[in-house]
């Protein structure tokens, strides 16, 4: 029962957490693409 009411909030999270990490990986990306000269 708790698997079923909790997996919307699970759901959302991690949906949340893919989000972020989707975005920080772009971040890491970019940033790693405009460092890489300079080192």
């Amino acid at each position: 029962v708790a698997k079923f009411v909790g997996s919307p909030v699970i759901n959302l999270l991690s949906a949340a957490i893919d989000g972020n990490t989707l975005i920080i990986g772009k971040k890491a990306m970019v940033c790693s693409i405009f460092e890489k000269p300079f080192y």
